[in-house]
C-alpha cells in the first residue's frame, strides 16, 4: 500500500497545486488536504480488501467452518458501518471548510474576515477530530479483515496438513498391504 500512497500523494499534490482555489494555501495546508484525501481513498481500498477476503471465505470454507467466520462477520459489518459514517462526516466537514475558506478570502470587511476566520478554525478542529475517528475506524476494519485472512490461512494450512497426512497414510497402507501379501 506504500507505493499506492506515494503515487496518490504525488498525483493529488499536482492536482491541488494547479487549482485556483488552493493557490493561496500554505504548504502545510496542502499537505493536510492531501492527507484527508488519502484517508478517504484508503477507505475504498480497505473495502476492496475486505470484499476479496469475503469472496475467498465463501469459495473455500465448508458450511461447518462458516460459523467461525460469523462472529467476525458481525464485527466486520460494524467496523465497515463505522468507517462509512466517519468518511461521510469527514467529507461533509471538508466541503464546509472549503466553502468557509472561500468566504474568508472573499470577505471585504475586517468583521466578516474575523467571523470567517473563527468558523474556519472551528471547522479545522472538527476536521482533525473526524479524521482521527476515521483513522481509528479504518484501523479497526483492517484488523477485522486481517483476522479473517488469518483464519483463512489457518484453514489453508489445516487442509494442506490434512492432505499430507492422508497421503502418508495411503502410502503406509499400501506398504503394509504389500508386506502382508508376501507372507
Amino acid at each position: 500500500m506504500t507505493r499506492t500512497y506515494q503515487d496518490f500523494w504525488n498525483n493529488k499534490a499536482e492536482e491541488l497545486c494547479c487549482t485556483n482555489v488552493l493557490k493561496s494555501f500554505k504548504p502545510g495546508e496542502i499537505q493536510g488536504a492531501i492527507n484527508v484525501a488519502w484517508t478517504i481513498k484508503k477507505t475504498g481500498l480497505l473495502k476492496e480488501q475486505m470484499e476479496e477476503v469475503n469472496k475467498e471465505i465463501v469459495s473455500k470454507c465448508p458450511v461447518d467452518l462458516m460459523k467461525k467466520f460469523q462472529l467476525l462477520k458481525t464485527t466486520l459489518a460494524k467496523n465497515t458501518q463505522r468507517m462509512e459514517t466517519a468518511t461521510s462526516s469527514l467529507q461533509d466537514i471538508q466541503r464546509e471548510l472549503t466553502s468557509r475558506r472561500q468566504d474568508y478570502f472573499d470577505s471585504t470587511s475586517k468583521t466578516e474576515r474575523k467571523e470567517a476566520s473563527v468558523k474556519v478554525e472551528q471547522l479545522e478542529k472538527d476536521l482533525d477530530s473526524q479524521l482521527a475517528e476515521l483513522c481509528k475506524a479504518q484501523d479497526a476494519l483492517r484488523k477485522a479483515t486481517d483476522a479473517r485472512r488469518k483464519l483463512l490461512e489457518q484453514l489453508d494450512l489445516g487442509q494442506s496438513e490434512l492432505e499430507s497426512t492422508s497421503s502418508e497414510r495411503e502410502e503406509s497402507g499400501e506398504v503394509s498391504d504389500a508386506s502382508t501379501e508376501d507372507d
